[in-house]
């Protein structure tokens, strides 16, 4: 399992493509998701459909993939 990231971190990875309003909403839905929160519930607060909010998961869990597979080879060169 690949760790879930600091503010930092998850920061830098969205970087100037998402306004720090929309990062700060990302975050705190992001990780209601982690803690066990349902996808109703992690989007209620944004009034945000459940499918949105698994869709915005997946494309977070696919730069979280990929940011990893990064590290792993940077370690190795």
């Amino acid at each position: 399992l690949i760790p879930f990231p600091s503010r930092a971190e998850f920061d830098a990875m969205y970087g100037k493509r998402v306004s720090a309003e929309g990062r700060d909403r990302y975050w705190e839905m992001l990780t209601k998701r982690a803690t066990g929160s349902t996808l109703s519930e992690a989007g209620s607060s944004f009034s945000l459909t459940r499918e949105r909010v698994r869709q915005i998961e997946m494309k977070f869990l696919r730069q979280m993939h990929s940011a990893y597979r990064k590290s792993l080879a940077s370690k190795t060169d």
